[in-house]
């Protein structure tokens, strides 16, 4: 069932691209934008479910930017300072 539906995806752009551009395709290429287009699709679902997260000013950003980056690194570098005593 899914090798038809496959192979009559492939046959379907092949000739939308013939008749678009008049030019025609082999196997090989037309694999690699089928799976270029099924995992674009599948990359707008990833990101749909990431949860958005939005800041009043410029400054809550930087807050939050701030707090991605530095204050691990401030624990891990206490941590570090702590195991050298």
């Amino acid at each position: 069932m899914k090798e038809e539906h496959y192979k009559k995806v492939v046959e379907d752009f092949r000739h939308y691209y013939f008749m678009r551009y008049n030019v025609k395709l082999d196997d090989e290429l037309l694999y690699i934008i089928i799976r270029i287009n099924e995992m674009h699709l599948d990359l707008k679902k990833e990101i749909r479910s990431i949860e958005r997260i939005e800041f009043r000013n410029g400054w809550d950003y930087f807050v939050y930017g701030l707090g991605k980056w530095l204050f691990p690194c401030l624990a891990l570098l206490i941590i570090f300072l702590l195991l050298l005593r």
